[in-house]
């Protein structure tokens, strides 16, 4: 018998539909250049911290409490608005999940601009102000890459990164000295379910582009061999490997050395080789491989795996999915030493050395899970990690090992735990009756300012805790209705995915996460705006 795990997927690769286009107001006036841009893709800077000083933020924990929900933008049939905010001056550049990006502004709410990409885009936006003009950066689930005029939204150029018909963009692209880096995933880990289908061809890739024309300088795959005819499964269909590696998160740039590193997912199918779950760093100019690190070999897997007698294409090693999906973070320590920290949906920490790819340390810091784990991403202050564990078992699959869902604060030194708290389950209304969807754990990626560690729970909650003891000092539930100022109602539901973006003394926030990809998280569709 299929599992509601396989027959909510099976129903997702068959189904269509067309989504509404959500209103807005259109702005009187026009943005001009520059922009000024205050925050851009995953995290601000190059290394991928997350670590926003006062002068950045515009904020600290004791602004925390005086924080009040000047507007908000509701996306219409939308169940999981997850597109990062890139932040200007004037600005609000986001994405979402009818494949619309706006440039919002940041005061009212209205909109300059609406441009219309092929499919949803769900990675963060990146915004670069660049010899006298300005561009804005992003990807959509169909595998293409665009590039827009930031002052008009008129498209610039766009290109398919990969011509795999199942590539998707779900990382976010970087920005560094005239070119965008650009990782590559893939939904083909679903075709899997399907027995007679060809499993699987798909590999992951970072790509270089021009920002002013598109033009492709190199793609770099993370497995360097073609996939091969691998044999028959039982249907007598061949299957074709190694496969998969793909790049769910945003690479990091090290512009001392002139590298790029990334993370990688499982396998697709056998044979499992050693590029998958794996940290790889590769040439910033030419996007030769420099050196690549495993952490868990012989994870190939792919849905089919939970299909008993029908689950012909699961790969012989049926792997545990325990994918990257965490940007790395080069962080230099006060000493001057660097270290390449990156999290794991098996629950682990590893530190590597960039110079040569070794590892320092690796640390269990949770049970793990199919989505996580540490799942989405990190942030550190250079002495220590804080890290998210969701830990969450779904659909009736059991992960061995008691779950730990939690904030961690970790010491770089040597992966020693400094504080735990455990995540609050926040999950009943004001009758004391469990809120459907509302689930205990953090997988969302965490934000630093000074003095608070902001984590969003897949409860609705946004809480910061103090970094000193992991104390709660303020906490917003999104779970709540609201207005929106382009005149739709809504409503918040599970934190996810990217976090909070901080910025001239506002804190911006998508609330909801539900869906199939979800795993049966509770749904919303706002865009909250706090301000002080």
């Amino acid at each position: 018998m299929l599992s509601k795990l396989m027959v909510l997927l099976l129903a997702s690769l068959l189904c269509t539909s067309v989504v509404a286009e959500t209103p807005f107001q259109q702005c009187p006036n026009s943005l001009q250049h520059p922009l000024r841009v205050k925050s851009s893709g995953w995290s601000r800077e190059l290394e991928q911290t997350r670590n926003y000083t006062q002068l950045q933020a515009g904020l600290n924990a004791e602004d925390l409490p005086k924080l009040e929900l000047q507007w908000a933008f509701v996306f219409a049939d939308t169940n999981q608005p997850r597109s990062l905010p890139a932040i200007t001056r004037d600005a609000i550049f986001i994405g979402s999940q009818e494949g619309a990006l706006w440039a919002l502004d940041r005061e009212s709410g209205c909109a300059y601009w609406r441009f219309q990409a092929r499919k949803p885009i769900r990675n963060a936006v990146t915004v670069v102000d660049l010899d006298g003009s300005s561009f804005v950066v992003f990807g959509d689930d169909e595998g293409y890459a665009y590039g827009l005029n930031a002052l008009t939204g008129e498209q610039i150029w766009e290109i398919e990164l990969d011509d795999n018909p199942m590539a998707v963009i779900t990382g976010s692209a970087v920005y560094y000295d005239h070119y965008i880096y650009m990782p590559v995933s893939s939904f083909e880990v679903g075709a899997a379910l399907n027995p007679w289908y060809n499993c699987c061809k798909f590999r992951g890739s970072i790509n270089k582009l021009n920002i002013k024309t598109g033009e492709r300088l190199w793609k770099s795959y993370t497995i360097p061999a073609e996939p091969a005819p691998s044999g028959r499964n039982s249907f007598g269909v061949m299957q074709f490997g190694a496969s998969g590696a793909a790049v769910w998160s945003s690479p990091t740039i090290d512009v001392e050395r002139q590298r790029i590193y990334f993370g990688t997912g499982q396998n697709y199918s056998s044979p499992a080789d050693d590029n998958s779950d794996a940290l790889h760093a590769i040439d910033l100019n030419t996007g030769e491989r420099i050196w690549h690190t495993q952490f868990l070999s012989e994870d190939s897997w792919n849905p089919a795996c939970g299909l008993g007698w029908l689950g012909t294409n699961c790969p012989e090693e049926k792997g545990r999915d325990y994918d990257i999906g965490t940007p790395p973070m080069l962080i230099t320590h006060p000493s001057g030493e660097q270290l390449l920290v990156v999290g794991q949906k098996s629950g682990m920490l590893h530190a590597v050395d960039p110079q040569s790819g070794e590892k320092r340390w690796s640390k269990a810091i949770g049970r793990g899970g199919l989505i996580g784990g540490i799942h989405w991403g990190m942030a550190s202050d250079g002495d220590y990690a804080y890290v998210p564990m969701s830990d969450l078992d779904i659909w009736g699959a059991v992960t061995p090992g008691a779950p730990n869902p939690s904030l961690s604060k970790v010491d770089l030194d040597n992966g020693d735990v400094v504080w735990q708290i455990p995540a609050i389950f926040d999950c009943n209304d004001e009758k004391g009756k469990a809120i459907k969807g509302c689930r205990n754990g953090l997988s969302a990626a965490l934000t630093l300012i000074p003095g608070a560690v902001l984590s969003p729970g897949l409860d609705g909650v946004l809480r910061a805790h103090n970094p000193e003891d992991g104390s709660e000092i303020w906490r917003w539930d999104t779970k709540q209705k609201v207005q929106g100022v382009n005149g739709l109602s809504g409503e918040g539901g599970t934190l996810d995915a990217g976090g909070a973006v901080v910025a001239d003394g506002q804190l911006f926030i998508n609330s909801g996460y539900g869906g199939i990809i979800s795993a049966g998280g509770r749904p919303g569709n706002v865009f909250l705006v706090f301000g002080l």
